[in-house]
């Protein structure tokens, strides 16, 4: 049988990244796995920050290690041809500030459908 910290478990697939987020003026963007999670939560806030700077409705968001996995996720799914998603939770829940952040790293504008 195998030792526990041979396991293969969730915290593991957890800790996992892949975008091309991590070097924002970078052209082409370079899509590749992020190693350094300090530096993730860093360059997120940095995201936010410019979010922040030229948004008529600023974002006041706690980085949150959650937070940057669900960023990272929609951002991922943007980045794909026909990317789309459904983010199913209760309100206020970060489902929108994950989307506008993700679409404020890809350079995209975001339209929003209202009731």
């Amino acid at each position: 049988m195998a030792d526990s910290s041979d396991s293969f478990n969730e915290s593991i697939l957890r800790n996992i990244f892949f975008g091309n987020y991590m070097e924002p003026d970078a052209d082409p963007k370079v899509y590749d796995e992020v190693t350094d999670m300090d530096l993730l939560e860093t360059k997120i806030q940095y995201y936010l920050n410019e979010y922040n700077l030229l948004s008529k409705t600023p974002m006041n968001i706690v980085m949150f290690k959650y937070a940057v996995e669900h960023i990272s996720r929609v951002s991922r799914i943007l980045q794909q041809d026909s990317g789309h998603a459904l983010l199913v939770g209760i309100g206020g829940s970060g489902r929108n500030s994950a989307t506008k952040m993700a679409a404020s790293m890809a350079d995209y504008e975001l339209y929003q459908v209202r009731k």
